[in-house]
Parts: structure tokens; sequence; C-alpha cells
């Protein structure tokens, strides 16, 4: 498995790579992991779309069966909106009443070694407590909520003037799901990075290429294989 993705999108990448490979002569893997490789094959933009929406009719033809993954993930969406606009609330009021700023980064990533994770399911008297006792102590807070559909996921960092942080993260029960949707994204991301890079070669480029064919010799999206 390649760092560029975890366990279980690994999974799905091998699942389809052989009706993908049948289609369009090309190793999704390869594809992900080695895209300039593919810079001079004929109209790779159009086929890196193809790919990626066989992909995602792969994807969705197993979780449209889901009924009861997507009922628990509607409650565990609820509950952890809710709980991230309560922790909102209380952040953004603390941290006015201390001017400490509260900024939201397209990226940032908290030093690993200073700083403290803390998973959060409720707000009760010894979270408020505790976040009443640091914010005034900090520089800013780094908010990196993220939204899915209409839901809100809390996601704060907390960094202090001592140069210690700590991250509070809404916890989020498992659900199969829930990991396939994160699979899901993460894809799209890889091949939307595989796209990016294979874009500058060719725009890059001061001389032409002789462009490779392609031969779609199936139709339809990717066949699920059998359970492991």
């Amino acid at each position: 498995m390649a760092e560029l993705w975890d366990n279980d999108v690994d999974e799905i990448l091998s699942d389809v790579d052989e009706s993908i490979y049948a289609k369009y002569k090309i190793h999704v893997k390869d594809l992900l992991n080695n895209p300039y490789k593919f810079s001079n094959v004929n109209n790779i933009s159009k086929v890196i779309e193809l790919i990626k929406a066989d992909i995602d009719d792969y994807i969705n033809g197993f979780t449209d069966l889901m009924l009861k993954e997507k009922k628990e993930l509607n409650d565990i969406e609820l509950r952890a909106d809710a709980l991230t606009k309560q922790i909102s609330q209380f952040i953004s009021l603390n941290s006015k009443q201390n001017n400490v700023p509260v900024i939201t980064p397209v990226i940032y990533i908290p030093e690993p070694t200073k700083t403290e994770l803390i998973y959060i399911e409720n707000i009760d008297t010894n979270i408020s407590t505790f976040l009443q006792t640091i914010i005034p102590k900090a520089v800013f807070i780094v908010n990196t909520s993220t939204k899915y559909e209409n839901y809100n996921f809390g996601d704060w960092t907390i960094v202090m003037q001592n140069g210690k942080n700590y991250n509070i993260k809404i916890f989020i029960n498992q659900n199969m799901l829930i990991k396939i949707l994160r699979s899901k994204e993460n894809i799209g991301n890889l091949f939307a990075g595989a796209k990016m890079v294979i874009n500058e070669i060719i725009a890059g480029s001061s001389k032409p290429t002789t462009p490779q064919s392609i031969t779609d010799t199936t139709t339809g999206a990717p066949t699920k294989k059998n359970s492991k």
C-alpha cells in the first residue's frame, strides 16, 4: 500500500483495479502513485474523470443498500452537529471576553509533539471549566471544523502561550458508512491531485508528444467483488 492512502482506500482501489484496467488499460494505483507517467495518454483528463465516476458508481452501489448504517449515521450527525454548535458558541464567547482571536485557515497542521488531542462527546461542567481555564492563556484558537452535507463536526486547536496546543475534537462513533464515505472523499482528493500534476506537466511541456490511445473495451462501472 502506498503512503498516499490508508487501508480502507487501498481495499476499494484493489477491488476496482481489475475492471478499471479491463476498461481503460490503466492500473488505478499506478495512476494515483505516478500520475506523471500518464501525461501523454490521449485525453487523460477525461479518462481520469471517467475512472473516478466508475469508482463512485461502485461505491454508491453498495452504500445505497446500507439502510441501517444510514440511520445510525444520521443520528451521529445530528448529535455531532448539536454539540459542535454548543462548543462553538462557548469558545466564541470566551475568546471574545479574553481578546483571543479565532482563525479559520484553509489548512492548519499543529506540531504533533506539542499537541494534546482531546475527544469530547458532551459539554459538562468539567469541560466548560477546562475551556474557561485555558482560553485566557491562549495566543489564538484555530477552527478547523468540517461540514458534511448540513452537519458540522467540531475541531478546534487552542494554541497556548507556553507553546503547548490543545486539539479539541467532537467524538464520532465508528460507523461503516462513515468509513466508506471518508474513503470516497479521500479517493476524490487523490484523483484531483493526480489530475493537477498531469495538467501541470502538459502545460509546461515545451515539445509535443505522441499521444497513447486508450481503448474502451467494456461498458459500465466496475463490478463489485465478493466481500473479503
